[in-house]
């Protein structure tokens, strides 16, 4: 499991099984991270940015996809709405990951994604 923290000044990837982390500060990628409304405003750049993340925590290799556990912690001007949430899995389940959660500021974790289920 991959822990994702929207701070007040970056973005933090940490690996819950060896406690490795990334992280990126919004000043860095300001076209990516830098608008006030929203988490990630570009998704072709920011699913290059979670798979990069995600492969230098994980490695080039790895067996099964991660689950991605997101906490926002900055402050949004209108708060997170349905597109938001939507965008978030988009980026995240294109940039490698198997599951996405969101953990908002109430403490409420919500499924955001899962991969479709073949039928038997």
């Amino acid at each position: 499991m991959i822990e994702v923290t929207f701070g007040r000044d970056s973005l933090i990837f940490r690996s819950a099984a060896d406690g490795k982390s990334v992280s990126h500060f919004y000043r860095d990628y300001p076209e990516i991270l830098g608008h006030p409304r929203f988490l990630m405003a570009d998704i072709d750049q920011s699913v290059a940015l979670v798979r990069k993340s995600v492969r230098m925590l994980k490695g080039i290799f790895y067996l099964m996809p991660p689950k991605v556990f997101i906490t926002i912690e900055r402050a949004m001007q209108g708060g997170l709405t349905d597109v938001d949430k939507r965008s978030l899995a988009q980026i995240f389940m294109r940039g490698g990951s198997r599951q996405v959660t969101l953990k908002d500021a109430a403490g409420n974790a919500e499924i955001l994604r899962t991969p479709i289920q073949k039928r038997a």
